[in-house]
C-alpha cells in the first residue's frame, strides 16, 4: 500500500495517524471479509505495511492486526510500527512544489538523492510479511 498525501501540511504526528487509520481501515474490510466477527480474536494475524510520501519526505509504516476485539485492556492487542521521516531528496529553493515523480535521462545527477533512503524504500518494500498475503 502506497500512501500519497500532501505530506507539507501534516505533522508526523498525522502521517502516522492517517497511515495507521489506511492500514487499519484495509486490514479490518478483509478479515470481516474472511468471516471474522466484532469482538473475535483473528486466528491468523493479518499484516500490511505503507509508505506516506510528498515524492520527497517518506514514513514507513506496517500493521499487525490480531483482533477485532476493543473492549479489553489486556491480552491480545494490533501492532503499528513507523520508521522516523526520511529524505529521498534534499529540499532545494529551486523547488517550489514537491513533485512525486520527474523524468529524469540516462546519465544525470540527481543532486542531493539518499542512497541510503532509497535502499531503506526497497528493502521495506520486497520484505515479505510472514505467513500471509498482504492487503
Amino acid at each position: 500500500m502506497l500512501l500519497l498525501t500532501n505530506a507539507d501540511s501534516l505533522t508526523y504526528e498525522q502521517q502516522q495517524a492517517y497511515g495507521i487509520m489506511s492500514m487499519f481501515g484495509s486490514l479490518v474490510a478483509l478479515a470481516m471479509d474472511n468471516g471474522v466477527q466484532m469482538g473475535q480474536h483473528l486466528d491468523k494475524p493479518l499484516v500490511t505495511k505503507c509508505a506516506i510520501t510528498d515524492g520527497i519526505q517518506y514514513t514507513l509504516m506496517c500493521y499487525q492486526l490480531n483482533t477485532l476485539s476493543f473492549q479489553e485492556d489486556f491480552g491480545i492487542k494490533n501492532c503499528a510500527w513507523a520508521s522516523h521521516s526520511m529524505p529521498l531528496f534534499e529540499k532545494t529553493a529551486t523547488k517550489f512544489k514537491p513533485l512525486l515523480y520527474e523524468i529524469v535521462d540516462a546519465g544525470d545527477e540527481l543532486h542531493g538523492f539518499s542512497d541510503e533512503c532509497f535502499k531503506t524504500i526497497l528493502a521495506f518494500l520486497c520484505q515479505e510479511t510472514e505467513g500471509n498475503a498482504e492487503v
